[in-house]
């Protein structure tokens, strides 16, 4: 088994830069919690550990940035993320995938992007964080899940 390269510079040699993320996490925040449940730390931990977890049962709408978005999503990663989808609900989980065709009816926005070479994704229920239109133009909707590799 190779072993992995080291990022530490030697003797007479420049150091290999670290590489870039891959995949992140869109920034979370925990939301403050009253002096008495905090005072329990497993009623607290309970209620952080299950405040991102859908319910079961619950229908999850997704839609695919089109055409001329910038986040336009290529045919083979929406087949591939369609297929995900169908994978997941025969395993079983609890939840139903259905695709629409307008971003604002969708909770998961996906989009695609190889601009800094790192996907992020909202987890859960926080795609319903992700503000539906957080910059200047008109009818502007940012992802819920950026895609930056083929899959």
């Amino acid at each position: 088994m190779a072993r992995p390269r080291s990022t530490r510079a030697y003797k007479g040699r420049a150091s290999t830069p670290t590489p870039k993320p891959r995949c992140r996490n869109l920034p979370r925040t925990l939301p403050p919690l009253p002096a008495a449940v905090a005072a329990d730390p497993r009623r607290a931990s309970a209620i952080l550990s299950t405040r991102s977890k859908w319910v079961n049962g619950t229908v999850l709408h997704y839609c695919f940035f089109g055409g001329g978005s910038h986040f336009a999503v290529p045919k083979v990663q929406s087949d591939a993320i369609r297929d995900a989808f169908a994978k997941w609900k025969a395993v079983g989980i609890g939840l139903e995938f259905q695709e629409v065709h307008q971003l604002s009816e969708a909770e998961v926005r996906i989009g695609y992007s190889t601009a800094d070479g790192s996907s992020a994704s909202a987890v859960g229920r926080e795609v319903l964080q992700v503000p539906m239109a957080s910059c200047r133009r008109p009818r502007c909707r940012p992802p819920t899940s950026d895609i930056a590799r083929r899959l």
